[in-house]
Formats: C-alpha cells, sequence, structure tokens
C-alpha cells in the first residue's frame, strides 16, 4: 500500500534481553483465544475497509487511528495488524512501532507473521533486542509488504474502473461510519455514486475474477 502524504515478526527471546527504550522484552503469553460474533466480524471487516482506503488516500494517520480500534475489538484480525505495522514503518514512527510488536506478541507468540514484522522492525531500529531473528533471510523485510499489497480496496478498484472519481471517494470517506453503513461499497450504492452493476463487477475484481 502505497502512503501520499505521510511518511513495529516468530523468535522466543531470551528474558535478559532489553529494548533501546530499557524494557525487557515480552514475556511469551499462553496462547489467546478469540471470540467475536458474525455482526461484529462483519463491522470489524468494514472498518479494516475504511483504514485500508485511508491509508491509500495520503489519511495514514486516520488509518492507523482506526486499525487501532479493530486490534482493540479484535486481536486476531492479522490484517489490521499487518497495515498499522506498515503505516508505522513508513512513517518512521520506532516508538509506537515497538509497543504495537509488545503487544501483538501477546497475542500472536506463535504466529509466522512474527518474524516479518521482525525484519521490518529492523529497518526501523537495527539495535532493538525484539527484532533479533537469525533465522530469516533479507528478504523478508519486504514479505509483509507484498502481503499488504495483494489486497485492493474496492473504493480503488472502481476508481480504476473510471466510475468513481478520487474527489467522491474522499467526500464519502469523510462521511463513512461503518457502525452505521456497513460495507463501504454500500454506501457508495446508497449515496448513488456508483450502481449495484459496478458494484458487482469490481467486487468480482477484487476477488481476482473477470467481470
Amino acid at each position: 500500500i502505497n502512503l501520499q502524504q505521510e511518511t513495529e515478526p516468530i523468535l522466543k527471546l531470551s528474558a535478559g534481553a532489553a529494548s533501546t527504550t530499557g524494557q525487557p522484552a515480552p514475556t511469551p503469553a499462553a496462547p489467546v483465544k478469540f471470540a467475536i460474533s458474525e455482526a461484529e466480524e462483519s463491522e470489524v471487516d468494514s472498518m479494516l475497509e475504511e483504514a485500508e482506503l485511508y491509508s491509500t488516500h495520503g489519511r495514514p494517520a486516520k488509518a492507523a487511528e482506526l486499525l487501532q480500534a479493530i486490534i482493540q475489538r479484535s486481536p486476531a484480525k492479522l490484517d489490521a495488524w499487518s497495515l498499522l505495522f506498515s503505516i508505522y514503518s513508513s512513517l518512521g514512527k520506532a516508538p509506537e512501532f515497538e509497543k504495537a510488536a509488545r503487544e501483538f506478541l501477546k497475542y500472536h507468540e506463535s504466529n509466522p507473521t512474527w518474524s516479518k514484522i521482525q525484519a521490518l522492525g529492523r529497518t526501523l531500529d537495527k539495535s532493538n533486542p525484539l527484532y533479533v531473528d537469525n533465522n530469516i533471510d533479507a528478504a523478508a523485510s519486504s514479505a509483509l509488504e507484498d502481503a499488504i499489497s495483494s489486497f485492493r480496496p474496492v473504493g480503488d478498484i472502481l476508481i480504476e474502473m473510471g466510475v468513481l472519481t478520487e474527489q467522491n471517494l474522499q467526500n464519502c470517506l469523510d462521511t463513512f461510519d461503518p457502525k452505521k453503513h456497513g460495507r463501504f461499497g454500500g454506501y457508495l450504492l446508497a449515496r448513488k455514486e456508483i450502481t449495484l452493476e459496478q458494484l458487482d463487477q469490481a467486487l468480482l475484481l477484487q476477488q481476482g475474477k473477470r467481470g
């Protein structure tokens, strides 16, 4: 995902390791079980789509704020963590990245994504022992970015299709509320910015299918 205007991975650390801030590395937590209703999951997905659009269209600070709210509600949402780390990395926010990385370990200590987060963290702070991992190659630092870039928000696809302008998308983002409006595509439809046929075509393209 490209940030246009504003510009914290799975190895157990020793108990005595310390970060550059003087804090010890977190003790690995026991696996955490997540429970979320179908309705809540749908709302979280809508919030994530909104955050992706904010990030893509020059509002990374707003995206980060929304991602933090998503993670608080649904820590299992790895896509939200990945995008948040990407934003902090692109903005050079090393303290925020480290704080988020320690939070990630509380929930996902055994998740393979951790090694990619460590690699991204080393681009911000090479001396931080939290990001030490001798078992990955140099290409790992870009793996997280690649995984994020593989998904395109429906708003971006509609712009590429030529049925939605950048200005109209920005105007809709100003008023869109996932709690009230659900998915962003449905909101565009309700505002008569696009037709149902155009939305269906965009969703097919988002899934990698030809309309």
